[in-house]
């Protein structure tokens, strides 16, 4: 399926959508964060309340790509930059793009994965695609909200101190 423009513009801004959507979820569920758009960082990084306390990195893909390998490598470095005591986490659109062998490695190393279950677009991108593509939804309030409340239910179950608004 071709790009509505050339193919590295359009993985930065699909990438950046939803790194924005995330941040601003995060934002609204109370937290201090920061986005690093440089590659050899995570995307982003959250303070509890002055104190670094979780890093996430975050891919936007399709439903049908599938991560080799070496993007998992580039993945663990960025995560393996960071200090041991802080929660690290993977926030996808599906599971399914990465290898069964590539989850167990990064389970492993004690990142967790959230599915967030599909890729969010910006409009002009969205209405490219649609019909075209399956799991996609555009980039606006209805996403925002659904991505929130997902967020919200996997930090909790990572660690309920996480999300607590009442910090310590």
């Amino acid at each position: 399926m071709k790009y509505p423009v050339p193919r590295k513009e359009y993985c930065q801004k699909v990438g950046q959508t939803r790194v924005n959507q995330l941040a601003a979820t995060l934002r609204d569920l109370g937290f201090k964060v920061n986005t690093y758009p440089k590659k050899h960082k995570c995307d982003i990084s959250i303070y509890n309340p002055r104190t670094k306390c979780a890093v996430i990195e975050v891919k936007n893909e399709n439903i049908e790509s599938n991560y080799e390998s070496k993007e998992v490598d580039s993945i663990l470095d960025r995560f393996r930059k960071e200090k041991k005591d802080i929660h690290k986490i993977l926030v996808c659109s599906h599971k399914g793009s990465f290898s069964k062998e590539d989850l167990q490695r990064m389970k492993k190393e004690g990142i967790k994965i959230i599915e967030i279950g599909f890729q969010v677009l910006p409009e002009d991108y969205y209405n490219f695609y649609k019909g075209k593509k399956k799991q996609i939804k555009k980039d606006d309030i209805h996403s925002f909200e659904e991505t929130k409340e997902i967020m919200e239910t996997e930090l909790k179950k990572i660690s309920p101190f996480l999300i607590s608004r009442s910090y310590p």
